[in-house]
């Protein structure tokens, strides 16, 4: 009998021992769960969604990623609020802050006659409405603007409002002006009729000059343009003046097609096929000032003629090659008048959009002499070999 008792009150204090660590658990368990409910609800309705909870015996452990290190020691003294902060473990980490460089706010400004364009970047609070308003004050109530434009939220420099006001004061001297604005600085050119209305642009440009603003403006004359063959202008209705002020000579090898280029604007028209030396004469239409661009399809076989006619610092913008491969170039000629020789093939997307912008706010209309479907492509190169297009073949799809 004394054993069997032995071994059942043995028995007896093992399964207590046993209940009473299960209870313990159950216990700590509890607490735990409860801690972390109660922190993860603090942190929570103080606004820290980014942070986790998790619980170790006594000890509270917050996760997660704080948006600074300012809001981690705030999630963490939130926590302390509900246990005792000495069983707050910090275990966030920081986010590391992506610095954002403001944008390039700048803005590129043309106008020709009443048709302006503007394209670029200015900062929100100053408004594409506010900006248009204002260009329509300057120019007039007959102004056609067009706008490629965005906004940005970002701070400016004070003085880049300064700049572009004097921009548009600008805009109001000149009927072709060309502008580059940026945060106290304004580049460009503006084109004056005679040598009295450039005084008067200079002295209005020292007028708008300030410590805030600086001004890097070119003030031109018309500028003389031939282009060899076919040169397709457009123009408005109501004028034939081409866009900053260009006065065109045109040639071709037609006297019809000469007839509708001059109808269509061109000042001057020459003949190639008559004129063996329309360069010289081309020089001599100008009063001996010479061409300042020349638009070159024909390549090497034409380049002596168009350096002829070039005036001191022209260019030449070298676009087709139909003479040639390759051929003989007078060298000492263009040196001699610091001409510039520049090969052009396709631009830019940046030069597609200022291309299309400027077609749009001079109301261009493109001449088109002959329009193909897709199937009869061969066709529209047979065509445009026989010479006889003037203007543009398109080709539709």
């Amino acid at each position: 009998m004394r054993l069997s008792t032995l071994v059942f009150s043995f028995a007896f204090l093992l399964a207590g021992a046993g209940l009473s660590v299960f209870a313990a658990i159950l216990a700590v368990n509890l607490i735990e769960e409860t801690t972390e409910t109660d922190v993860r609800r603090a942190l929570s309705a103080a606004g820290y969604h980014w942070a986790d909870v998790e619980t170790a015996g006594l000890q509270v452990f917050v996760i997660g990623y704080a948006p600074s290190e300012a809001m981690r020691f705030k999630a963490k003294s939130a926590a302390g609020t509900v246990v005792d902060a000495t069983r707050v473990i910090d275990q966030m980490n920081v986010i590391d802050s992506v610095e954002i460089t403001p944008p390039d706010f700048k803005l590129e400004i043309l106008r020709t006659n009443n048709a302006v364009s503007v394209m670029g970047m200015l900062p929100a609070r100053y408004g594409v409405d506010s900006l248009i308003a204002s260009i329509t004050e300057s120019v007039g109530p007959d102004a056609k603007i067009s706008q490629l434009l965005q906004t940005a939220d970002f701070p400016v420099a004070e003085n880049w409002a300064t700049a572009v006001r004097a921009s548009i004061d600008l805009l109001s001297l000149a009927d072709s002006a060309k502008l580059t604005v940026s945060a106290g600085e304004i580049q460009g050119n503006l084109v004056a009729q005679d040598y009295a209305e450039g005084q008067a642009f200079e002295r209005q440009i020292g007028i708008l000059s300030s410590g805030d603003v600086t001004t890097d403006i070119i003030i031109t004359a018309p500028r003389r343009v031939i282009a060899p063959f076919v040169f397709s202008v457009s123009k408005t209705e109501a004028s034939k003046e081409i866009s900053m002020g260009c006065r065109v000579i045109a040639t071709s090898s037609s006297d019809a097609k000469l007839e509708r280029l001059g109808a269509l604007g061109a000042e001057h028209l020459i003949n190639y096929k008559t004129h063996a030396n329309w360069g010289e004469q081309a020089f001599e239409l100008t009063g001996g000032a010479g061409i300042d661009l020349v638009v070159e399809v024909g390549g090497p076989g034409n380049l002596p003629q168009s350096i002829s006619a070039l005036a001191v610092d022209g260019c030449i913008s070298l676009i087709g090659v139909l003479t040639g491969w390759s051929g003989e170039v007078p060298t000492a000629a263009l040196m001699t008048k610091n001409g510039r020789l520049s090969g052009i093939t396709v631009g830019s997307q940046l030069d597609q959009a200022n291309m299309t912008a400027a077609v749009e706010a001079h109301d261009m209309q493109p001449v088109i002499d002959k329009t193909f479907p897709l199937a009869e492509l061969a066709d529209a190169f047979r065509y445009q070999e026989s010479q006889q297009h003037f203007g543009k073949i398109c080709v539709s799809l």
